[in-house]
């Protein structure tokens, strides 16, 4: 009677096992040093007069937005963000025309975002308030500058 299998299958089969492991850890150990270097790699910054997010470790990606244009800021956070205490915040312009966001500043921590959405809504209130105020003012001289018009228009002909 012959047996089932011959020791050389059986040492075949564990080689096999052992090679196809090595690729599988390779690319795993390989994924988190690229997802802790992501991570890393993601910034978010407020200017005084725009905001930025970069991120990127192979690719560089970056995107930019006037405050000027923002008319919606969103704070989003999912069932698993609020397990884990972080939030997601979105900047909406009307220039593009989507419901997608120009900028996402993802998983902040929510009191940061929290935070972040007050100290932009406060900017985008002043740099609001400061458009207005500068054209009123453009309005203004404007219709100085029709009445001298006038006058000297009334003098001259009486």
């Amino acid at each position: 009677m012959e047996p089932a299998f011959s020791p050389a299958d059986t040492c075949f089969n564990a080689l096999l096992d052992y090679f196809a492991w090595i690729p599988t850890l390779a690319i795993a150990i390989l994924f988190a040093a690229w997802l802790g270097k992501y991570y890393d790699s993601i910034e978010y910054v407020i200017e005084p007069e725009k905001l930025i997010a970069r991120r990127g470790v192979w690719w560089k990606i970056e995107s930019s937005v006037p405050l000027t244009k923002v008319n919606n800021v969103k704070w989003k956070q999912g069932p698993l963000q609020r397990f884990l205490g972080l939030a997601s915040l979105e900047f909406h312009t009307a220039a593009m025309g989507t419901p997608i966001p120009e900028i996402c500043f993802s998983h902040l921590s929510a009191k940061d975002a929290d935070r972040t959405r007050k100290e932009i809504l406060a900017r985008f209130g002043k740099t609001f308030a400061e458009e207005q105020e500068e054209s009123v003012v453009k309005v203004l001289k404007e219709l100085l500058d029709e009445a001298k018009t006038i006058r000297k228009l009334l003098q001259t002909k009486s």
